[in-house]
């Protein structure tokens, strides 16, 4: 099976894509909302379904912590700026077990 390859770009904010021969496919950017997105490059061909899971449970390994801890945090008022939470090392997630 297929397999992603990542790379720490500038910041842990920031991760690389990559498909196992070395193709950039794009890039998962933390969002103004705190959560991984992905951007892909868009030079032409396809993705199988295979791929497109890839991309996806990576996110959700990405996205984890950060889900936690909002749902973990209590409400801030209107008016107060929300708390900066956000922490996180995605290296656990693109490299189990490291």
């Amino acid at each position: 099976m297929s397999q992603l390859k990542f790379r720490i770009k500038g910041s842990c904010a920031s991760l690389e894509v990559f498909f196992e021969n070395g193709v950039k496919l794009g890039e998962m950017l933390v969002n103004d909302d705190g959560f991984y997105v992905y951007f892909p490059e868009l030079n032409g061909g396809y993705w199988d379904a295979h791929m497109l899971s890839l991309i996806a449970q990576t996110l959700d390994k990405l996205n984890e912590p950060w889900a936690k801890r909002l749902a973990q945090e209590t409400l801030w008022r209107d008016d107060e700026a929300p708390p900066i939470l956000w922490n996180h090392d995605p290296t656990a997630a693109i490299n189990p077990g490291a």
